[in-house]
C-alpha cells in the first residue's frame, strides 16, 4: 500500500483494493454515487471534504490519512 501511495496512487483507490472492496459496494456504503466515486479516484473532480469524511468512515480509518 504504502509504495502505491508513493508511486502517487488515488489513496481511495488503494484503500479500496485493499480492503477488497467493490467501487459499488464503498459508494453505497458511503452514501454517495458510484460514478462520483469513479470521479474522485480518477482525480475529476478531487472530492468535497464531506465526500472524503464519508469515504473514510466506510473504509474504517481516519480523513488525515485518506488525504495525507
Amino acid at each position: 500500500m504504502v509504495d502505491a501511495i508513493l508511486d502517487g496512487q488515488n489513496r481511495v483507490r488503494v484503500w479500496r483494493e485493499h480492503d477488497r472492496i467493490t467501487a459499488t459496494a464503498l459508494a453505497k456504503q458511503a452514501g454517495i454515487v458510484s460514478a462520483y466515486l469513479s470521479q474522485i479516484e480518477t482525480g475529476k473532480p478531487e472530492g468535497s471534504v464531506d465526500a472524503f469524511r464519508k469515504l473514510a468512515a466506510a473504509l474504517g480509518i481516519t480523513l488525515d490519512v485518506l488525504i495525507g
